[in-house]
């Protein structure tokens, strides 16, 4: 009798406290009050779960109690971890403010206005130089993101010409995406193309991204969005190593699903963005789920956009640093927690 008025007291405060923490994520709560709600229940009227185990065919009612209890302790856990997530994005904002503030007053002028490439870097001291010296000796605005790297590569962007921004910390791709963002739309770009720091993006295929913007969807709109796709000509195909196209085609087929958007490269980080599509979508995704984010916004916001083949060079530097199975794994679990849970 004591142990389940301990129980019953101690579900009902877990009921308050989490359905409390959840408030803002409809489909937490209903899953807290459902789990919660009937261990409490079953706690006061011990009949109540023989009956309702049987309609399940559990057995007996203490088995079921045992399997709410499972469901309980995974709410606790999403609980958890979205406050971690959460944390972590608060602190992202933080540091990626802190970071703008310092460029601001730092950087010498920059070209106003057209086009400027934003090149997130992490750790690419090694490449880096000769990826922004050649971007920025065809005239665009470049400005290099350093994602708390722990070499030189800051002073490698710096000395290639590029303007620097410096996150304090690691952030992740996508918060250094959105801190270029920030920093050329705060210069007055028209287009924002963003490009990899590693050296498997190729200059060459800018000019017809830029000139995909120029042209219109199949409904006649103006394209506001232009995505550089591997999978789009036999050449470019050609230079993806197997594992990795099947990796991607895994992540189209799912983006397909979960998203609803019809594209060949869900995770092809060579992109064009016009300014006014810029202004409407902001990534809240810090890490590399930031791509499946960014087609999901293109489709909630009903942004025109177009697929542009480009090709990708593969090198044993580029495939190391490359997305992992298990990175993969992480990707499809933020995009989980935060779609249904969020």
């Amino acid at each position: 009798m004591i142990l389940r008025a301990l129980l019953g007291l101690a579900a009902g405060l877990s009921l308050l406290y989490f359905t409390a923490a959840a408030r803002r994520r409809p489909a937490l709560k209903v899953w807290v009050l459902l789990t919660f709600g009937l261990i409490a229940l079953f706690a006061a009227y011990p009949d109540a779960s023989t009956a309702v185990a049987r309609v399940f065919g559990v057995g007996r009612g203490a088995d079921f109690v045992l399997y709410l209890s499972n469901f309980a302790l995974l709410s606790l856990t999403f609980t958890l971890y979205l406050g971690q997530r959460d944390l972590a994005d608060q602190v992202a904002q933080l540091a990626r403010a802190v970071a703008l503030s310092g460029a601001e007053g730092g950087l010498g002028a920059r070209p106003a206005g057209g086009v400027w490439v934003v090149v997130p870097v992490y750790n690419e001291e090694e490449v880096v130089e000769g990826v922004l010296r050649e971007l920025v000796g065809l005239g665009y605005g470049v400005v290099a993101v350093d994602d708390g790297s722990r070499d030189q590569s800051a002073a490698r962007a710096a000395a290639a010409g590029a303007a620097v921004v410096r996150h304090p910390t690691n952030l992740g791709q996508g918060a250094a995406l959105q801190t270029g963002f920030d920093f050329a739309l705060r210069r007055g770009a028209a287009v924002v193309v963003t490009f990899d720091a590693d050296g498997q993006h190729r200059a060459e295929d800018l000019p017809a991204l830029l000139a995909a913007l120029d042209g219109r969807d199949a409904a006649g709109r103006s394209v506001e969005v232009a995505l550089g796709s591997r999978f789009l000509s036999p050449s470019s195909l050609a230079a993806v190593p197997r594992g990795r196209a099947l990796l991607l085609r895994a992540a189209v087929l799912f983006t397909r699903w979960v998203g609803g958007v019809r594209v060949s490269d869900s995770h092809n980080g060579l992109r064009a963005l016009r300014a006014s599509a810029l202004g409407r979508l902001r990534l809240t995704q810090s890490r590399m789920a930031h791509a499946s984010e960014l087609l999901h916004l293109l489709r909630a916001l009903d942004l025109p956009f177009a697929e542009v083949p480009v090709t990708v060079r593969y090198t044993p530097r580029s495939l190391a640093k490359g997305q992992s199975a298990l990175g993969a794994l992480n990707i499809l679990t933020d995009l989980f927690v935060r779609r249904w849970f969020g």
